[in-house]
């Protein structure tokens, strides 16, 4: 996947392999959603000791966004899978990137349509009450 221009919108920010980018119950700090330039990160939301979904991003793939349009503390935590260049930013900054760049704000909408199917699935194999 193509390395989308962000005409300098955020902050170059790196993680090693195995670093945890935030975690579940943290407050959202600056940055708060991150554009992978390069690099494997695994975003986690556990239900319980038993449940938890995984979610897998890479190279042009944007998370953290979720918490940001419900303000809220972090519902999931992040891992580096290997070495990251991402592009870290807050709020303001993820908004001036979607104005700046249409493939941004696609990939952002995919992202987020992925991630509610996914959810909306294990909903659908909960067991009734």
């Amino acid at each position: 996947m193509a390395v989308i221009d962000l005409k300098g919108i955020g902050k170059p920010v790196f993680y090693k392999g195995g670093e945890i980018l935030y975690e579940e119950d943290d407050n959202l700090g600056d940055p708060c959603i991150y554009y992978i330039v390069e690099g494997k990160i695994e975003v986690v939301k556990n239900y319980n000791t038993l449940q938890k979904e995984l979610f897998s991003y890479g190279d042009g793939d944007i998370f953290g966004m979720l918490e940001v349009f419900a303000p809220s503390r972090r519902v999931t935590h992040a891992r580096a899978l290997s070495d990251v260049k991402a592009v870290g930013m807050n709020k303001d900054e993820f908004e001036q990137a979607m104005i700046a760049s249409m493939n941004f704000t696609l990939t952002s909408i995919r992202l987020q349509s992925k991630m509610l199917r996914q959810i909306n699935d294990r909903i659908k194999k909960l067991p009734d009450k």
